[in-house]
């Protein structure tokens, strides 16, 4: 089975993360290319954090727990708002 797969079957098997997703999709789905680069590299998020850490370097690396961290507040929010 490939990664692809595994993630599916994941994803498949545990519904908060499918509502996760399905969250997401609905919250960025519509947007334009331009319009997630510019999100996500907003004040605050994870790209805006590592280039502030790492003295406005921009080819370094985002953690893997400040994306986590950041997705996970994103849908807890957006679920607290009602737009399960």
């Amino acid at each position: 089975m490939g990664v692809w797969e595994e993630d599916f079957d994941k994803l498949e098997k545990d519904p908060n993360l499918k509502n996760a997703v399905e969250i997401f999709v609905k919250t960025f789905g519509q947007r334009t290319a331009v319009e997630l680069s510019e999100w996500s590299h907003e004040e605050g998020s994870p790209w805006d954090q590592a280039i502030k850490k790492n003295n406005g370097e921009f080819y370094c690396v985002i953690p893997k727990e400040d994306i986590e961290n950041y997705f996970k507040n994103l849908v807890n929010d957006s679920m607290e708002n009602g737009n399960e």
